[in-house]
């Protein structure tokens, strides 16, 4: 087990200092540690571009007020057909309203939902959409109701079945 280790570990250390001992196509080993040395003489003039970036949009968030934060700008106007027109632009030919849109947030309005009934309401305070009510016991009240319940529409079926068969000139089976 100790060989298995130790065998493990060569491999690791020749995989990690390969590149740095194996000749590229130029006659230089692949890497360099000069490599890994951050190049600090750059960093005074990336700060300074940095900073003129971040004056820059600073000044632009002051102009536009605190509602330009993460959200976009549109412009809405009627068009002489009178439809609505939203543009990143604002509207050449006259007034435009500006708006301030977030694009996480959907615009589109939703299809309104059905008003429900009373019973419909009850029955959802009951339990999950699918009708059974909760808990799953049913109370003996409850049971004999439902059975009446089964009976009718047993009933139901069977007049369906023999109209059914009727209609096709079978006559009803008899059970």
């Amino acid at each position: 087990m100790k060989l298995y280790i130790k065998f493990l570990l060569f491999i690791l250390v020749l995989g990690l200092a390969g590149p740095f001992i194996m000749k590229g196509p130029d006659g230089r080993p692949l890497m360099d540690a000069r490599q890994f040395i951050p190049d600090v003489a750059s960093w005074p003039s990336r700060l300074e571009r940095w900073w003129q970036r971040l004056l820059s949009e600073g000044e632009t968030l002051v102009e536009e007020g605190p509602a330009a934060v993460g959200k976009t700008k549109v412009y809405k106007w009627r068009a002489a057909d009178g439809s609505w027109r939203f543009s990143d632009a604002p509207n050449p030919d006259g007034q435009s309203e500006e708006l301030w849109l977030d694009p996480d947030s959907n615009v589109i309005q939703s299809t309104p939902l059905p008003a429900q009934t009373e019973g419909v309401e009850k029955e959802a305070a009951q339990g999950p959409g699918n009708g059974i009510p909760l808990p799953l016991t049913v109370t003996p009240g409850q049971a004999s109701k439902l059975i009446d319940d089964a009976r009718k529409v047993q009933e139901l079926m069977d007049q369906r079945n023999q109209a059914l068969q009727e209609a096709l000139g079978e006559r009803p089976k008899q059970d």
